[in-house]
Order: structure tokens, then sequence, then C-alpha cells
């Protein structure tokens, strides 16, 4: 496990413990640089080519942040980790990563497929692991029952529409109350 899953894992499990220097190097894998804030002890992390800042109270004297300066990595994490990188990939089969709040685990299913593959686990780590799993029993079953297992749909789907409808379309959406 690299030392950003490690990081992330941690992470998640909300511990009491998280320090300054392990946020400011889990931000800095989402391409935030440190930079000294106002006055006192703030601090501002900048996102490299972007606008996006997030500000708090570098902690002292022991490091330790309070839960609320963890929330700025939690939220790197859903929009950078499992938002915009959600896919687990494995073989050309892709699979998604969520959390469940009641079970306080994570889980996910295979994505293009008719046949419903889904896979847990309690870390990230353990969640790679069964989805990896679950892809290997899915194609070694295929193979012993002798079928073609089945390809991820992939590629994109155009539609063409006349004038006429893209004249048309703000009112429609009006009448089905979409705008």
């Amino acid at each position: 496990m690299s030392k950003k899953d490690k990081l992330i894992d941690k992470l998640l499990r909300k511990p009491k413990d998280f320090t300054f220097d392990e946020m400011a190097s889990l931000l800095s894998y989402f391409s935030y640089e440190l930079k000294q804030g106002g006055t006192g002890s703030g601090v501002k992390f900048i996102k490299e080519g972007s606008n996006e800042v997030i500000n708090f109270h570098k902690p002292h004297p022991n490091g330790i942040l309070k839960k609320v300066c963890i929330r700025p990595g939690n939220r790197e994490i859903k929009k950078g980790w499992f938002v915009m990188s959600n896919l687990l990939s494995y073989k050309n089969y892709n699979g998604t990563v969520e959390y469940s709040k009641e079970d306080k685990c994570l889980y996910g299913k295979v994505i293009g497929l008719k046949s419903l593959l889904s896979y847990e686990g309690d870390s990230v780590q353990e969640l790679e692991i069964d989805f990896q799993n679950v892809i290997d029993d899915y194609l070694n079953d295929c193979e012993e029952r002798g079928v073609q297992p089945e390809q991820p749909y992939k590629g994109t789907f155009n539609v063409r529409i006349s004038r006429i409808c893209i004249e048309r379309l703000p009112r429609m959406l009006l009448s089905m109350g979409r705008v």
C-alpha cells in the first residue's frame, strides 16, 4: 500500500490523531501547495493551476488537527479520488467506489455489464483486492461453463436533433419543471 493510500485509509477512519504534516502530505497528492496564511497560525493550501484554496489554523503545540480541519482532506478525497477517479480498473473492467455510512464500509459494483458483480471492503486495500477477486472469479466461472464473458460497454453515443427540437427544448423543459 502506497503512502498516499495509507494516509487516505487513515483519514477515512476519522482518527483523533491526524497531524498537520500528514494533511499537508495528503493535500500535496492532490496538487495543493502550502502557503503561509494571514496572521498567526493561519495557513492556506492553494491548488496548482486553479483558484481553489483551503484555509485553516495550523495546530500547536502538538500538531494534531481538530476534526473540523480534517474535513478539507475528506472533501478532496471525495472530490479528487472517489469522484474524479471513482473507478477501479482491472483487466479492462471498471468498478465504482462508494461508502456505506450505515455499514461503515466501502463497496462497489462492476459497471457496463448486464451481470451484477459487487464487492466490498473495510479499507481501500481490501476493496481493491475484493474487486480483483470478483473479476477473476467471474472470468474463471465463464471459462468453466464454456461461455464468453461479457465485455464492458464503452464508447460514445451521439444523437442528432433538428433545429426545431433545439428551439422547442427550453419550453419542453419548463413544462416538465426541469428548469
